[in-house]
């Protein structure tokens, strides 16, 4: 009922990559998101970038990423951003590797606790 709910979001897009008839992973934004530490608008959220633990580092994550940028981009914006928790090494390197730049601190609160992240974004080319 939560991927119902996403997915009727006007705002909402989600692309999804499969394997053989199987869904391997998937990622989500929201067109129209801010973020206090952006500069520039308009912009979109990656909420979720989503890959399974057997095709991780395999190239489907980059892929995925890349794809989704061209379809926010085709939607007209032009920045890109994301939060990532702290404790997560392997994410914050891979989205520095696509180029992302780090803009600063923010935080996650999630029942009664709260998580620090590290807001990144990127400026996208506008789509031909």
């Amino acid at each position: 009922s939560a991927f119902i709910q996403r997915l009727a979001k006007r705002e909402g897009r989600t692309m999804l990559a499969e394997r053989n008839g199987h869904l391997i992973a998937f990622a989500e934004l929201v067109l129209g998101a801010t973020h206090i530490l952006l500069r520039s608008a308009p912009a979109a959220e990656l909420t979720r970038l989503y890959v399974q633990s057997p095709f991780v580092r395999q190239g489907v994550g980059r892929q995925l990423l890349e794809r989704t940028e061209a379809l926010a981009a085709a939607e007209g914006v032009s920045t890109l951003w994301l939060t990532a928790w702290v404790g997560n090494k392997r994410a914050l390197a891979f989205y520095a590797s696509q180029a992302y730049e780090q803009l600063g601190r923010t935080e996650y609160a999630f029942e009664g606790e709260v998580f620090e992240n590290r807001l990144f974004a990127k400026a996208l080319r506008a789509a031909t």
